[in-house]
């Protein structure tokens, strides 16, 4: 398809994307660039103190500088697009990318990106003649991924006309405790010494995943630090073999937060570039207190420094149809629902499919994570009754925060199963919703279809659009489209 030909069948629509149908999402460029901006400076506010007081303690080669940043693009840039949000990483300043798989890297080199792309998988052998070809930079976890890497690079051709790197850099993954894929500290030194070894073969990284994830909580942080301690451990048992790694990376977005000594020679940020998962009043909090201020580094009013994120990312739809049901009236398979009194229902274009209702809650057997999940329940439940009052009404952001649709700021409930692509929802104490109203859609991104159109916003501008089918194209047109409010519903 032509660039400029999502533009020639709109007929002067103020949001033209919308004839490739009633749902999209819209991504804020301007918001990932501006992200990006306040972490490096977050970054290197001072805090590279903490790195380097920290390689000294465990007798490191201290970080040379601030550490460089690497934007995490894997799944789909976590729902956002990964070339676009790609280009914007790299335009705003990004050091490196990191990627799951090699398909992954591909898609990115494919596109242009000429940016280092590191895969964070690691590399199985079969793979390794397209990861040298696509300078996709591998992550070895065992000597056989490693000798067909330096097979794959002695079958380079040879000469003045071929552009042939001087060697292929390798990062090797650690397992400090989350038992998931890496290299256990003990084994590291001998592995590195012997890929070094390997003809065409550097090691230029050595790095660890926190399993902590998202939480922040002071037993959180411990446990980061005894993982940042493994870690520290293992790279020091290979500089003591002789071998120079230029970029040792532990801190993910939790822990370029909340511990600094991590940040080394490289931090890799997910959640943070994409705006959220990190900032505002209740990391600030977190921070400051007791023993995860001390963690920081951060105590009082530094704990006001923590970058200010903005979430690039907004899903919205468009009420499809609008229908009164008496009493009696079944709704949606099964039907599941049969309604006690007259509703008023609208019908949504979005289902399972589209990633509504497909949120992942794995199996726990922990006490503390069943009691959460009843007090969320709880919550619901009372908001939708109208009783969280008085001394409760402070509970009704955690509430609300579980709708998946609003209209208005105005949270809407799902009446029946969420079908494959379309939803219904009750919009009965809501009347100016009718046919066409827009209806904000709060998902996890990642879980996102990719099916669905993303439109791309620089300077409050439409600039690009992406759908699996017509691929990523040039907004050729719609420099005077500007993203919808609630109101226009």
């Amino acid at each position: 398809m032509r660039p400029g030909a999502l533009t020639s069948t709109s007929g002067g629509l103020e949001r033209p994307w919308e004839t490739l149908g009633p749902t999209w999402i819209e991504i804020d460029l301007d918001a990932l660039a501006g992200n990006l901006t306040e972490i490096r400076a977050f970054v290197c506010r001072s805090r590279p103190e903490h790195a380097r007081g920290f390689a000294e303690r465990h007798g490191l080669r201290p970080p040379s500088g601030p550490p460089k940043v690497m934007v995490v693009v894997k799944a789909d840039a976590y729902g956002h697009g990964a070339v676009e949000t790609a280009r914007a990483a790299a335009l705003a300043g990004a050091d490196a990318l990191g990627v799951s798989t090699l398909l992954e890297g591909l898609e990115l080199r494919q596109a242009g990106l000429t940016i280092p792309i590191l895969m964070l998988n690691p590399l199985t052998p079969a793979e390794a003649g397209t990861a040298v070809l696509a300078e996709v930079t591998p992550t070895v976890t065992d000597l056989g991924a490693a000798e067909a890497l330096s097979q794959a690079y002695r079958a380079l051709p040879t000469g003045p006309a071929t552009r042939r790197p001087s060697a292929i850099p390798v990062h090797i993954a650690i397992d400090t405790g989350m038992s998931r894929t890496g290299v256990k500290p003990e084994r590291v030194a001998d592995l590195a010494v012997r890929i070094a070894a390997q003809p065409g073969l550097t090691v230029e990284g050595l790095y660890t995943h926190f399993s902590t994830g998202a939480d922040r909580s002071p037993a959180s942080l411990a446990l980061m630090r005894q993982q940042l301690t493994r870690f520290a451990w293992a790279v020091a048992s290979v500089e003591s073999r002789g071998l120079v790694v230029p970029l040792r990376h532990a801190a993910c977005s939790a822990a370029v937060m909340l511990l600094p000594e991590s940040y080394l020679d490289l931090v890799r940020v997910g959640n943070l570039f994409y705006g959220y998962g990190g900032s505002g009043d209740a990391m600030a909090q977190v921070a400051g207190k007791g023993a995860a201020g001390a963690a920081a580094g951060t105590t009082g009013t530094d704990a006001a420094a923590f970058p200010k994120l903005r979430e690039a990312w907004t899903m919205r739809t468009r009420v499809l149809e609008v229908r009164e049901v008496p009493p009696g009236a079944g709704v949606g398979y099964g039907p599941d629902v049969v309604v006690k009194h007259r509703m008023r229902l609208a019908t949504l274009p979005v289902g399972y499919a589209d990633g509504v209702g497909a949120e992942i809650r794995p199996t726990t057997f922990r006490p503390r994570a069943r009691l959460r999940v009843f007090v969320r329940g709880l919550f619901i439940a009372l908001h939708r009754r109208g009783l969280l009052v008085g001394p409760l009404a402070r509970l009704r952001p955690r509430a609300e925060g579980r709708s998946i649709f609003e209209h208005d700021g105005h949270p809407l409930d799902i009446v029946g199963r969420v079908s494959m692509q379309q939803t219904i929802v009750e919009v009965t104490a809501r009347p100016e919703i009718t046919p066409g109203s827009l209806i904000l859609v709060r998902i996890r991104r990642v879980l996102a279809s990719p099916r669905l159109g993303r439109v791309y916003f620089r300077g409050g501008r439409a600039v690009a659009a992406r759908t699996v089918s017509l691929g990523s194209e040039a907004a050729a047109g719609w420099e005077v489209a500007s993203p919808p409010t609630q109101a226009a519903g």
